[in-house]
């Protein structure tokens, strides 16, 4: 609604030109004296839009999966150290550390 109405509401308030809080307050006042035909309109297109966001998202969610899976052996390096991890000594390295100075 206020992409397609926001020009309209600019040339009918010049006033308003560049002043962002200004046009939304003008297009909120629009909105409210819209009829309830042309919101359903607006508000079918945004679920329809919803819709269509969803589904791209999930794919895209699906493509990045797929693609980290695929990627060759020898890339991989293994998931990257969390900070929980960084300077933590394996059991299996002390035990080998303490057998070495024995």
């Amino acid at each position: 609604f206020a992409k397609a109405r926001r020009a309209d509401v600019v040339e009918a308030q010049p006033e308003i030109r560049g002043k962002l809080a200004e046009q939304q307050r003008a297009l909120a006042a629009a909105w409210k004296a819209a009829s309830a035909e042309e919101r359903l309109f607006y508000e079918d297109k945004a679920g329809q839009d919803r819709v269509r966001h969803e589904a791209e998202r999930k794919k895209r969610k699906l493509e990045e999966t797929e693609a980290s899976c695929a990627a060759p052996a020898g890339d991989s390096q293994g998931p990257p150290a969390s900070k929980a991890n960084v300077g933590e000594v394996s059991d299996a390295s002390l035990s080998a550390k303490s057998t070495a100075d024995m």
